[in-house]
C-alpha cells in the first residue's frame, strides 16, 4: 500500500513539474520572440526619429524605412506602428504594398517617437505585433477614406487660399486638383472639402494655417470626420437641396421692381 501511495505521489509530482516546466519553457520562448520583435519595432522608430532632427515629415523616412527593414520585419510591426501614431498611407490608385510602405506627410516629433519606444520596450504593445497588415490596410474602407481625406488636406487644402471681400469669404484651390483622386475617392472628398474649407483653417491673410492643418490630420485619425466621409454623396446633395428649398420658402429672395 505504501509503495502504491509513493508511486501515485511521485507521478503527481512528476506531472506537476512537467506541466510547470513546460509552461515555463513556452513562456520563455514566447518572451524571447517578443523581445526580438520589440527590438525590430524600436529599430524602425529609431530610423524615423532621425528625421525629427531635420524637421522633416514621415514621408521623408519612407525610403530609409523600406530599405533598412526586411519584408518579414515590416510585416511583424507595421500595424503596431500605425496604431501608435505612425500614419501609414496608400498612394493614389494603389493598394497597400508591404514592399514599399508609404507614410502620411506629417512632421516627425522626437518626443512622440520616444514615448512610442518606451511603450514598446515595456511590452505594452505586444498584442499589436503580427497583426495582418493587408486585412488592416487594404480591406478597411474607413481607413482608406481617412487616408484620402489626409491626402486632400496635405495636397489640396494646404495649398489653397481664402479670399475675403466685403465680409464674404471665398475658398479657392488650384485648378485640376480633382484629378488627384479617383471617382470613388472624389465623392466623399467633395463632402469633406465643404466642411474644412472654412475661415477657421486660414490666417488673416487667407493662407492655410499650418497648425490648423496638423490639427485636421489628427482629427481625421481620431475619426471626427468619419460621418462626412461615410455619407453617400447623392444623399448629401438631396439633403442640401432640400435645405436650400426650405430656406427659400422661409426667406424668399427680395425682388426689386
Amino acid at each position: 500500500m505504501t509503495e502504491i501511495l509513493i508511486g501515485i505521489i511521485t507521478a503527481l509530482i512528476g506531472g506537476f513539474i512537467g506541466t510547470f516546466l513546460g509552461s515555463y519553457l513556452i513562456s520563455k520562448r514566447q518572451e524571447r520572440k517578443m523581445s526580438k520583435t520589440r527590438l525590430i519595432a524600436v529599430k524602425a522608430l529609431d530610423i524615423i526619429k532621425k528625421y525629427s532632427q531635420k524637421n522633416k515629415s514621415l514621408r521623408s523616412a519612407e525610403n530609409d524605412f523600406n530599405t533598412s527593414l526586411s519584408v518579414p520585419e515590416k510585416r511583424a510591426i507595421i500595424v503596431c506602428l500605425h496604431k501608435l501614431g505612425i500614419s501609414v498611407g496608400i498612394a493614389v490608385n494603389e493598394t497597400f504594398n508591404i514592399n514599399s510602405v508609404c507614410f502620411i506627410d506629417k512632421i516627425v516629433d522626437k518626443n512622440t517617437i520616444d514615448e512610442m519606444i518606451n511603450q514598446i520596450k515595456n511590452g505594452y504593445c505586444d498584442n499589436l505585433f503580427y497583426l495582418d497588415p493587408e486585412s488592416q490596410f487594404s480591406t478597411n474602407s474607413l481607413f482608406t477614406l481617412r487616408n484620402v481625406a489626409k491626402r486632400y488636406v496635405t495636397e489640396v487644402l494646404s495649398k489653397s487660399y481664402l479670399k475675403r471681400e466685403n465680409n464674404i469669404s471665398t475658398f479657392n484651390c488650384e485648378s485640376g486638383w480633382e484629378k488627384l483622386f479617383t471617382l470613388g475617392e472624389l465623392k466623399p472628398i467633395l463632402i469633406f472639402s465643404e466642411q474644412v474649407g472654412v475661415p477657421l483653417n486660414f490666417d488673416d491673410s487667407g493662407k492655410p494655417d499650418p497648425n490648423k492643418m496638423q490639427s485636421l490630420l489628427k482629427d481625421i485619425d481620431l475619426g471626427l470626420f468619419d460621418s462626412y466621409l461615410m455619407w453617400n454623396y447623392e444623399t448629401y446633395l438631396n439633403v442640401k437641396n432640400q435645405n436650400k428649398m426650405v430656406n427659400n420658402i422661409i426667406n424668399p429672395p427680395i425682388k426689386l421692381f
